[in-house]
């Protein structure tokens, strides 16, 4: 690719469009039509061509808003449409209305130097931001975080509250037994997979058996040695069993079981906070791209293996098992 080109403008007047272009990131473009319609522009440096499609549409008072404030720029005529490569990243205002097609282009370096295009692009990416739709809307970073957040933090919750119902619950019918230890099983007290199986007379007489792994502590396990006897809350619904120490240190602790969700809450809304600015673009073959405000803040086809390709792999992956 020699040259960057902006998307072909449609001709019903008058019409803005803002862009910005670099040689790394490529170009970003926004048209603005005059039915309210916004489209965005995306070309990669590796594309041949521009790809744009409907972002969204803004009010006609915000759209004369744009034009009005296009119009005090300091336009000039002929500006060419292209950007060269190697050129440093700028960005464009183009207009075309009844008087002509108009254009200022600027490297983005010297944007601070210019407060009028500098509010011009505030303007832009207030449009663009009303465009995208809301916070959950399909291309918001925040909404996607937000909803895998929620749904993490929900999942904890119903954990938390079943097994503290549960608890509650076998306070009241549950059976107190002295129980023996037939087998204890695991690498240590920290190992997910441990359990000790237990042996027991029932209060209607009999005997039965129970494999204790659920709220199983480190130090209860260590302390449960074949042959030693432990204490144990057993179901007698479902016939499970758990050592009684852990089950009063869980209802004991259990006032504290909600920080964790708590904290993963409230790290989430900081990071969607901060995302907010952030949106999703989709290239012509699907590969997508991010926006920061009026700019590309990064692109799947820039990763070593791009987002198709790795969807692909995982699909084979399983489809093949």
């Amino acid at each position: 690719m020699t040259e960057t080109t902006p998307p072909p403008l449609p001709t019903a007047l008058p019409l803005l469009c803002w862009t910005w272009c670099g040689t790394k990131k490529g170009t970003l473009a926004t048209v603005f039509k005059p039915d309210g319609e916004v489209q965005q522009g995306r070309q990669h440096p590796g594309d041949d061509e521009i790809f744009f499609a409907k972002l969204g549409r803004v009010s006609q008072e915000e759209f004369s808003r744009l034009i009005e404030a296009a119009r005090a720029l300091p336009l000039a005529e002929n500006v060419p449409t292209e950007f060269p490569t190697g050129q440093p990243e700028c960005v464009e205002a183009r207009l075309r209305d009844s008087t002509g097609e108009r254009a200022i282009r600027l490297p983005v370096a010297q944007l601070p130097s210019q407060p009028g295009l500098g509010s011009f692009r505030r303007l832009i990416v207030g449009a663009r931001r009303s465009a995208c739709g809301g916070f959950f809307a399909w291309n918001s970073i925040a909404g996607r975080m937000t909803i895998l957040f929620a749904i993490v933090v929900a999942a904890m919750c119903w954990w938390f509250i079943k097994d503290s119902r549960n608890v509650d619950r076998l306070e009241k019918v549950g059976q107190r037994l002295d129980a023996e230890v037939v087998e204890h099983a695991g690498q240590d007290g920290y190992d997910r997979n441990k359990f000790i199986q237990v042996k027991f007379d029932l209060p209607g007489g009999g005997a039965g058996q129970a494999k204790i792994a659920a709220f199983l502590s480190a130090e209860n396990w260590d302390a449960a040695k074949v042959g030693t006897t432990v204490r144990i809350w057993r179901d007698p619904q479902s016939g499970e069993a758990w050592v009684e120490n852990d089950l009063l240190r869980w209802q004991k602790d259990k006032k504290w079981a909600f920080i964790l969700p708590g904290s993963i809450a409230a790290v989430g809304l900081l990071l969607c906070a901060f995302l907010s600015r952030y949106r999703v673009g989709v290239h012509r073959d699907g590969q997508e791209f991010l926006t920061r405000e009026d700019m590309v803040s990064a692109d799947d086809k820039d990763a070593l293996i791009s987002r198709n390709a790795l969807n692909t792999g995982r699909l084979l992956y399983f489809l093949t098992r």
